[in-house]
């Protein structure tokens, strides 16, 4: 059996837009102090997967930037990936 701790989670539908907001606020924390872009880049790609439908392994912008994630944030780049 494994540990909860090491179980894949799973959200519901109506899960997803709260979970989506929630770390759309944390790019605004994120790109207020520009710290820590690795840990900005694993919420981004937390973020797009939520946010875009892909079958399979998803195909994430690359590079993660400072500049492609206020692009998210401030919808200049819509969660479906078109400009």
């Amino acid at each position: 059996m494994v540990p909860f701790s090491q179980r894949r989670h799973r959200l519901h539908d109506d899960e997803v837009p709260e979970a989506i907001e929630g770390l759309r606020l944390r790019f605004l924390q994120h790109l207020k102090t520009k710290s820590d872009l690795y840990e900005a880049q694993v919420a981004f790609r937390a973020f797009y997967r939520l946010s875009t439908y892909c079958r399979g392994r998803p195909s994430y912008p690359n590079p993660v930037t400072w500049d492609l994630i206020d692009s998210y944030v401030n919808g200049t780049i819509s969660e479906e990936g078109g400009a």
